[in-house]
């Protein structure tokens, strides 16, 4: 998970280079967001933020809400994976979790990104879910013996959108084309 505001210009904003099945964006508004700060980890770190034990979604709620207080308004938040939530509480305390968190992070206008693993919860999880953020956008692999074909798309926001599939392409650069 990590946390960034624009009040160090001089680092940059990085998350996790995991690939992502789904990512849900909440509130849009924040812009040149450069500071990061790491919230959990599976090693130590010298961060001044960190969780242990992510299964604590007490301490978790302290830990983001301390971290975002300290950033200010316009924070932005990464969090990979609220998958892992639900293994170790229940789906029902996860969701409220995840909206109580949501309506703080809003609050501060602040923006986030959330990863959500698809085919290993409840339908109504992933209901209540995406019912909580403004926009849900869906990435999946479409593999054939030589290929494999990324694609995307707006599974639902808050305005008009499109839901039509896109495949996007990983140039060697490493920016994205969508096509």
């Amino acid at each position: 998970m990590h946390l960034c505001s624009n009040r160090q210009p001089n680092s940059d904003c990085k998350g996790p280079t995991n690939s992502a099945r789904s990512l849900i964006l909440p509130k849009t508004g924040a812009n040149n967001l450069r500071r990061h700060v790491l919230l959990a980890s599976r090693r130590r770190t010298t961060e001044r933020y960190q969780v242990d034990n992510t299964s604590d979604l007490a301490a978790l709620s302290v830990v983001i809400s301390g971290a975002a207080e300290a950033m200010g308004e316009h924070a932005f938040l990464m969090f990979d994976s609220l998958s892992a939530l639900p293994a170790y509480n229940t789906e029902e305390l996860c969701t409220r979790f995840v909206k109580s968190h949501l309506a703080r992070m809003k609050k501060h206008g602040n923006v986030g990104i959330y990863n959500v693993e698809q085919g290993i919860h409840k339908e109504s999880f992933y209901n209540e879910i995406r019912a909580s953020f403004d926009t849900v956008i869906e990435m999946k692999l479409l593999e054939t013996e030589d290929d494999i074909t990324r694609m995307i798309r707006v599974y639902s926001h808050r305005g008009t959108h499109t839901s039509k599939w896109f495949k996007f392409l990983i140039t060697p650069e490493r920016t994205i084309k969508i096509t």
